[in-house]
């Protein structure tokens, strides 16, 4: 313990001393003081210059830094940024101003980068942007109509884009995925108003759960698990369908038992409940003409052959159409090639013996037959009747007045539809 009778030299006390030093191996306040950056190297020593700190420090996001005077700018929560791939798609309907920002600048007025001096038309209508990003009324900034202010102060260098009036999505000019912001709320067109053309490419168009693609030229349907769809099934495993009252038949009613009507009676048939009689269409989505062999090209029963009618009834011609002599004429019938052009045959009538005095129950013609079934869907003889045409090419060795008629059944009916002709050259 240090005392006053020990004190001095070799008592291994000594007052002057600290931690074992002399006191002039310590600096002088005068001179700490006096101590800088110039007379001290930065090397290892951990201070900091105000430029040093600044350079150390970096930001990301929406954020944005000065580092010329430290400050960092860190837009509102309520701030919305523009997606990616959008912001070259964005038309101005009016005039845009763009200023760049000085430190914490919150006004912004007068004359803009382009020499352009602000006057909003409509300041409801202004739209502001910062760095890009698209800022909200009211919350981050108010418009005037000849200044823009900000409600917090921004960095240096960062620029302000105010639009003056609406803006709109130029969807020509997008380079990203257009994504609803809700699923299954929005509409593309609507009842009255409808997109003229889409183009698409060859991959999936889809609708809700059927897959629609582009498979070889061909419209291809298939599931979001790859399993194709059966329309046909599908359209065959109908209920009911009605027509002008009438039911389509089930496919309980289609077989071959009695009262049942064959699926394959007509090439595309559908079948049909009218009261109590079935009858088939099929033949009117078929065939829209009813006439078969009408080209007179197929002749099985008398290979091209001449044969005569002398007054002897009903007789075969080319297949479908018979000739009918009543009379006590004679007539030679054939398949002939003098046809129209299109047309590579007909049937050929010369009269061989005339009858010189025909009373009105005889007569001499050429007829098809037509399967009752395949023309129900004309509807003669109901409120549903349909009209139809008959047109056929005639050649002839004289000329004058000539007949026809349409008769509802074999053997003539009350209803028969009697027609007159002219040929005016022979």
């Amino acid at each position: 313990v240090w005392h006053a009778g020990n004190d001095g030299a070799g008592t291994g006390l000594d007052a002057d001393l600290l931690d074992g030093q002399q006191g002039s191996y310590y600096a002088s306040n005068s001179y700490v003081a006096s101590l800088t950056t110039s007379s001290v190297s930065e090397g290892s020593n951990l201070y900091f210059t105000n430029a040093r700190a600044r350079a150390s420090i970096s930001v990301t996001g929406n954020a944005s830094y000065d580092s010329g005077t430290g400050v960092i700018y860190v837009p509102p929560a309520s701030v919305q940024s523009i997606p990616a791939g959008y912001a070259g798609a964005l038309l101005y309907s009016n005039t845009k101003y763009t200023f760049t920002a000085s430190n914490n600048q919150t006004i912004f007025v007068g004359a803009d980068n382009n020499g352009q001096t602000l006057v909003l038309a409509d300041p409801a209508k202004t739209h502001v942007f910062l760095n890009g990003v698209l800022l909200t009324a009211n919350t981050d900034y108010r418009a005037y109509q000849t200044n823009v202010t900000l409600l917090e102060s921004t960095a240096a260098n960062n620029i302000l884009t105010i639009v003056d009036g609406l803006i709109a999505l130029d969807i020509s000019n997008v380079s990203s995925h257009i994504v609803p912001t809700t699923s299954n709320v929005y509409d593309l067109g609507s009842v009255t108003k409808y997109w003229r053309d889409l183009y698409l490419s060859g991959n999936t168009l889809r609708l809700g759960n059927v897959l629609i693609k582009d498979i070889g030229g061909s419209v291809g349907f298939s599931s979001p698990t790859g399993s194709s769809i059966n329309l046909t099934a599908n359209i065959l495993n109908a209920t009911r369908i009605t027509e002008n009252g009438s039911n389509v038949v089930t496919q309980a009613d289609i077989g071959t038992a009695p009262n049942e009507i064959p699926l394959n009676q007509h090439l595309g048939s559908m079948a049909y409940e009218s009261s109590i009689n079935y009858y088939s269409t099929g033949s009117a989505l078929a065939f829209k003409n009813r006439i078969i062999n009408g080209a007179m090209m197929i002749d099985q029963r008398n290979a091209g052959s001449v044969f005569y009618n002398a007054g002897v009834g009903e007789l075969w011609s080319v297949d479908r159409f018979s000739s009918y002599n009543s009379t006590s004429s004679n007539v030679a019938i054939k398949q002939d090639t003098t046809a129209p052009s299109g047309f590579l045959n007909s049937i050929k009538v010369t009269v061989i013996s005339n009858d010189a005095s025909v009373d009105g129950a005889e007569h001499c013609t050429i007829a098809q037959s037509i399967e009752g079934f395949n023309t129900l869907d004309i509807g003669w003889g109901t409120a549903f009747a349909k009209p139809i045409t008959l047109s056929f090419w005639v050649r002839s060795s004289i000329t004058g007045l000539f007949s026809g008629a349409l008769n509802p059944t074999k053997g003539g009916a009350p209803r028969a539809f009697v027609f007159t002709y002219n040929i005016n050259v022979a």
